[in-house]
């Protein structure tokens, strides 16, 4: 009788290819940066870039996520308030009035419960716990509409 054996590091190339497929491991996974198309232009800001801004936590379905509200956000690229959509990586959008966007409640968020947002959420997330409705997992852009 043959027994087939599975080589010894197959637990591990399953683990490692289990972790690149979810991106949960430790610096894997797309970059956490947002793309914002306003008044002046197109910029890009980094997660590290939007963690100098104010920050906010909110609880939203039981989670506390923390970012940047998104009206420190325009007033930081010294824009005025605006409406805005926000597009998510699959193209996916929303689009946010400007009452919306002026809420104490809106947010772009970059963690949650103390760490990164998981791979299915982020790396960054706009949060809106006041309208839930309007919030967009895995953000990639706001822009003017």
């Amino acid at each position: 009788m043959f027994v087939r054996r599975r080589p010894r590091h197959a637990a591990l190339l399953a683990g490692l290819l289990a972790c690149s497929l979810v991106g949960a491991c430790a610096g894997d996974g797309p970059p956490a940066r947002v793309e914002l198309q306003l008044a002046d232009g197109a910029h890009t800001l980094t997660r590290e870039q939007l963690a100098e801004l104010p920050e906010l936590s909110v609880t939203y379905k039981d989670r506390n996520y923390t970012g940047v509200r998104l009206r420190d956000l325009l007033a930081a690229q010294r824009q005025e308030l605006t409406a805005l959509v926000a597009t998510a990586v699959d193209g996916y959008s929303q689009e946010l009035s400007i009452e919306a966007v002026a809420r104490d409640d809106a947010m772009l968020a970059y963690a949650v419960d103390g760490g990164h947002l998981t791979a299915a959420d982020g790396p960054l997330r706009l949060v809106v716990p006041s309208s839930p409705g309007l919030s967009v997992k895995q953000l990639v852009r706001l822009a003017r509409p």
